[in-house]
């Protein structure tokens, strides 16, 4: 049992001393099995720290929009000299060219109004012109044809009454032979009688039909 306990005593006073021996190389040596690492190099953030372009990179300034509420962001908000970003010439320029533009196109569209009311105008006068030729002319037509029909009613009555007279002449023919030869009659020609009324008819229908042409001039 001496034994045991003295040899724990020396295991447990070398690791002491194995630890205070090595001391602050402990960080620098590490046993990794076959391979030993003698220097872990620097640390990454500082490396990062002392970079020139990560410097560089750090000073450029944060870039954000006009309207910084655009980004959906909390805590980004617009700011109040808000209106000290716009050239105030560029926009005063930009306005005189929309003005001049909106004028140019006010008068070209003045100009075509003009010349589009005075065609209606002059639209208007040549359909109101037509319409008046065109109730007149609807006018004489009713009247000619009015005309017309009471022609036609003449006609038929004078063609009633010449079948009567050709139904009158075999009995006056036959009454003139009754009478003595002194006192007889010449005979009744009902053909020339039938063809002047003929004739009177076609005239009249012509002129009807000759007063339509005059009614279009």
């Amino acid at each position: 049992m001496g034994q045991e306990h003295s040899s724990n005593k020396d295991s447990h006073s070398s690791l002491v001393a194995l630890a205070r021996g090595i001391g602050p190389r402990a960080n620098r040596t590490v046993n990794t099995g076959q391979v030993v690492i003698v220097n872990t190099g620097l640390d990454e953030k500082n490396c990062m720290q002392d970079d020139e372009d990560f410097k560089r990179l750090q000073n450029i300034p944060i870039f954000y929009p006009i309207l910084r509420n655009s980004l959906n962001i909390p805590g980004v908000k617009d700011e109040v000299d808000i209106n000290t970003k716009f050239d105030h010439r560029a926009i005063y320029a930009f306005f005189s060219k929309f003005q001049e533009q909106l004028s140019q196109s006010t008068e070209f569209i003045c100009s075509e109004q003009l010349n589009i009311v005075s065609k209606i105008r002059e639209t208007d006068h040549t359909v109101s012109t037509l319409l008046n030729c065109l109730v007149e002319r609807q006018k004489l037509t009713a009247r000619l044809l009015a005309d017309l029909n009471k022609t036609r009613e003449i006609n038929n009555q004078l063609i009633k009454i010449t079948a009567c007279l050709q139904e009158i002449v075999p009995m006056a023919q036959a009454l003139n032979e009754l009478l003595p030869e002194t006192e007889r009659l010449p005979p009744l020609d009902l053909s020339v009688t039938i063809r002047n009324q003929s004739i009177v008819f076609d005239d009249i229908e012509q002129k009807v039909v000759d007063e339509c042409p005059n009614s279009e001039n």
